[in-house]
């Protein structure tokens, strides 16, 4: 983890899923690689299972991630 919070590239975590809307978040958590770090500390993440959307998330908020112990 940097000193602002963020996770550095190749930590593991699981990033929960928002909604179909995107208003709201469910309690499905997906693990993932971070791949890099924005510089306002959003993150791009490599899902493990590739979905229908794809593998790559480009813009994960530090609220939806959590490290895998």
């Amino acid at each position: 983890m940097f000193n602002d919070g963020s996770f550095a590239p190749g930590t593991r975590v699981e990033i929960r899923l928002p909604s179909r809307d995107d208003q709201l978040l469910r309690d499905d958590w997906e693990p993932a690689m971070v791949a890099s770090v924005h510089t306002d500390g959003r993150h791009v993440a490599r899902y493990d299972k590739r979905g229908s959307w794809g593998d790559t998330e480009r813009v994960v908020p530090m609220d939806r991630l959590r490290r895998i112990a």
